[in-house]
């Protein structure tokens, strides 16, 4: 019985050996690659670019190898790639005993918070662990955009509009313009964004996609833009105004051709609010005149002036209009202007009596109320003045008034005096008040009579005459 034991575990002793030495047999095999790296250990900023030396050496017969990075927790947003000469490399191939350098570059995301991480680098068979050391971080910041707009000879263009999309959430877009040397800096959420950009009278390039980080700037290259062969620059001195009911104001504008020809480009306005005056005007005072349209050569610029007139007694308020500068291809330049009526200046003058009567010796004296009937401020240096024919004097109290508020009125006393040899008739007589926000003008009448001294002074006259020659008669008779 001992011995069939022993057989037994004799036999089953040599098929273990049997079984190992198979299964050694076959799993035995040659590693192709072996890497390492001088430095496994980084430590750096969040949002920075490290780079690893990795010396490959092939140790077996020449396969050709993959060359890739194991992501671990929070490293699943870094970018991990492979170069050789400035050109990405994704696999590689060594005879057996060669050595070649790959350089791994790792951008790290800037919102990483501060910590320690690991990554495993494959190169074929061979593995190898990177430790990275994150000592500042961006988490919760903004990034930076910038770019510049230039044309097809690298000038710079301005007030390009340029929009920012975002490639992932559905947000909206951010609607920028570069400024007058093309450049444009701006603050954005981090994320990746579709940029686009276009302008009157150049054709726009495709869109390129830009990735903002946390905290970083991101400097896209020269935006170009295709000058068409009819084109325009328009430069509005403002968008923006305040207008007084009645009074105009004015807007300039700068105008250059940047076509490839010449061209007569029209001025319109669209919206205009009912009643308003709106026209273009080159040049200035007596030698100025209105323009519907003006010719360009190549290069040429010309400053012009858009005249913006509200009605009369317009209501205080917010208005808007759009001035539209077309070409012959039908491009249009257009500005949203917006004219804020704060109020208007009226002055009503009234006299208590139009109609006046003396003898010629007795002065006159009445009343001329002034009214301020505007919203936009006082009446300042209020001053009456009486145009008259000579010989008569106008006193006025008080000569003037420094201001009237809206809706209030003051009241001047006048006293007229005739001349001395006034002869009877009907005057015709002119009351200006003036002030520095308007002037009005109002007439009125005085009829001198014969006064009662007069009268009797005539009766008397004649009685005189009567009795000289009565007494004539007399004594031409006696004799």
């Amino acid at each position: 019985m001992i011995s069939l034991i022993r057989r037994i575990f004799i036999i089953g002793l040599i098929l273990c050996i049997v079984v190992t030495g198979d299964g050694a047999a076959s799993t035995d095999y040659t590693k192709q690659y072996s890497i390492s790296t001088p430095f496994p250990g980084r430590s750096v900023e969040a949002g920075t670019i490290i780079s690893f030396p990795i010396v490959v050496e092939s140790t077996g017969t020449g396969e050709t190898g993959r060359l890739w990075v194991q992501p671990f927790a929070g490293t699943t947003d870094w970018d991990f790639t492979f170069r050789k000469d400035g050109s990405e490399v994704t696999q590689i191939t060594l005879p057996s005993g060669s050595k070649e350098t790959v350089t791994l570059e790792i951008e790290t995301d800037s919102e990483t918070p501060i910590g320690e991480y690991r990554v495993k680098v494959y190169v074929g068979d061979a593995t190898l662990w990177l430790t990275i050391r994150i000592d500042e971080t961006h988490k919760g910041e903004d990034g930076i955009l910038t770019l510049k707009t230039v044309d097809e000879i690298g000038k710079a263009v301005g007030g390009v509009l340029v929009e920012l999309k975002p490639v992932r959430g559905g947000g909206e877009s951010i609607l920028l313009t570069s400024a007058s040397d093309g450049t444009l800096r701006t603050v954005a959420s981090p994320g990746e964004y579709t940029v686009s950009i276009r302008k009157e009278g150049y054709y726009s390039p495709a869109a390129v996609t830009a990735k903002v980080r946390a905290g970083m700037t991101e400097t896209l290259s020269d935006r170009v833009l295709q000058t068409r062969d009819t084109a325009l620059t328009v430069a509005w001195e403002t968008r923006a105004v305040t207008v007084t009911p009645g009074s105009s104001t004015t807007i300039a504008l700068s105008l250059e051709n940047i076509g490839r020809a010449g061209a007569t480009f029209s001025l319109g306005t669209e919206g205009v609010p009912e009643g308003w005056s709106v026209r273009y005007r080159t040049g200035t005072g007596t030698t100025g005149q209105d323009i519907s349209s003006v010719y360009l050569g190549t290069g040429d610029k010309r400053d012009i002036q858009m005249v913006i007139t509200p009605k009369y007694r317009e209501e205080i308020g917010e208005y808007t209009l759009t001035s539209v500068i077309s070409t012959p291809g039908g491009d249009r330049y257009t500005a949203e202007i917006e004219a804020s009526v704060r109020g208007s200046h009226g002055m009503e003058v009234s006299l208590d009596q139009y109609i006046l009567e003396t003898t010629g010796s007795d002065p006159l004296t009445f009343r001329v109320t002034v009214r301020n009937s505007g919203t936009a401020g006082d009446l300042t240096a209020v001053t009456p003045k009486i145009s008259a024919p000579t010989g008569w004097n106008a006193e006025i109290l008080p000569e003037t008034v420094a201001g009237i508020a809206p809706g209030e009125r003051v009241v001047f006393d006048v006293s007229l005096i005739p001349p001395s040899n006034v002869v009877a008739s009907e005057y015709k007589f002119t009351m200006k008040v003036g002030s520095d926000q308007a002037v009005v003008e109002d007439n009125f009448r005085v009829a001198v009579k014969e006064g009662s001294f007069a009268a009797i002074l005539g009766v008397m006259l004649l009685l005189i005459v009567g009795g000289g020659i009565y007494l004539g008669f007399r004594r031409h008779q006696r004799r």
